[in-house]
């Protein structure tokens, strides 16, 4: 679902008001920064528990297309993460040249987790059972007490990309090379935008999911309360690129708002958002990386123009704490139906469903042919 905006209007102050105490407790207070990765109050976490039914989805819960598994800042010098993806355990470290590396996290050895007491020596990480150390290609560099290093020595890498302030791993089944690159912002749009705070949700659904839910335009109306049901005034394929565009209305503390959306979808991983509504700008990076067959990880980084001047600066706080609650209640609606929907292969649609089976279309080049209908499971 695309970010929904606030609307400038006329003696906004008692509205303002009856939103601030809950989006206090929900969003915190305004000491969220770029170091931090999730704000206070809204933690990644499962919305339910109950495990999917083998048969919800039959293709592969993990196309190829790159994936965020950390924020630039969450890796600083010297820096080492574990993360849990794909369903495989990673480490994700930073040596001293600066760049990030992402290996599995399992020694070669006798199998000692390098995120579990592992520290980064150079370039490189030490294992903490017997102190092997691996360079970032996951090759073996050193063994303290033996001059010959195994040929077997060598863990699992992952191709990096570091963009936007995020950290990308390449994924494909098959081996291949990557495709498309994530872009980079331009030095134009990185002064406009100031990063507010990131949001972040686990649940049990699959990344296709999100991407349809994009061009789901029927579902704006009735979920998320729109007052009409959006017409793309623009859907462009470009490879593994594709966006859409369209205008919409919606009832905003008590306001009529136009709002004007664009999604722009890079693989399935990695999806770039702006809204205008009024002379209200918001942009948001959103990824959505598989973390194994059960759930998905959804960060949503939330932006807003550096030139933040909305009614009276006095109230801009507040007004972000707003947004930024709203953003949150409304995907978490896409959550609640996400969890207990199937997914139907062949769908029951009507004339203004939108493009989604132009976007199913779009989705098959993200998978092995020979996984088309079949689940697959990573070694």
């Amino acid at each position: 679902m695309t970010p929904n905006v606030i609307s400038p209007a006329i003696e906004v102050r008692s509205e303002l008001q009856v939103f601030a105490n809950d989006a206090m407790t929900v969003i915190g207070d305004e000491t969220m920064s770029r170091g931090v990765a999730t704000p206070v109050g809204v933690p990644a976490r499962r919305v339910a528990s109950e495990p999917l039914s083998d048969s919800r989805y039959r293709f592969t819960y993990y196309p190829r297309s790159w994936y965020r598994v950390a924020h630039s800042s969450d890796v600083p010098r010297g820096g080492l993460l574990s993360v849990h993806y794909f369903g495989r355990d990673l480490v994700v470290f930073r040596g001293d040249d600066g760049v990030a590396h992402v290996l599995d996290a399992y020694c070669p050895h006798l199998g000692a987790h390098l995120g579990v007491g592992g520290v980064v020596k150079g370039s490189a990480v030490v294992c903490p059972f017997h102190g092997w150390t691996f360079d970032g290609d996951g090759a073996c560099i050193e063994i303290p007490y033996c001059d010959k290093i195994p040929t077997r020595a060598k863990m699992d890498s992952w191709l990096v990309s570091e963009v936007n302030g995020m950290i990308f791993v390449w994924f494909d089944q098959a081996g291949g090379e990557p495709s498309f690159e994530i872009p980079a912002q331009g030095d134009k749009e990185r002064s406009h935008w100031r990063y507010s705070t990131t949001l972040s949700w686990r649940f049990r659904s699959h990344v296709q999911e999100v991407v349809e839910n994009g061009v789901d335009f029927a579902h704006f109306n009735r979920l998320h309360k729109f007052l009409d049901v959006p017409a793309p005034s623009e859907l462009h394929f470009d490879g593994e690129y594709f966006r859409v565009q369209f205008d919409t209305r919606r009832r905003l503390m008590g306001v009529e708002t136009l709002s004007h959306m664009q999604a722009e979808f890079h693989g399935m991983g990695y999806y770039v958002t702006p809204v205008t509504a009024g002379k209200v700008q918001i942009n948001t990076f959103m990824s959505a990386t598989p973390v194994d067959e059960d759930l998905v990880e959804v960060k949503l980084d939330v932006m807003f123009p550096a030139a933040f001047s909305w009614w009276r600066k006095p109230l801009s706080p507040l007004v972000k704490r707003v947004v930024i609650k709203g953003i949150k209640d409304e995907f978490e609606r896409d959550i609640r139906v996400w969890e207990r929907k199937v997914y139907r292969e062949t769908p029951g649609l009507c004339q203004d469903d939108g493009p989604i089976m132009k976007v199913r279309k779009w989705c098959e080049q993200f998978y092995p042919a020979a996984a088309i209908g079949v689940r697959t499971t990573v070694g």
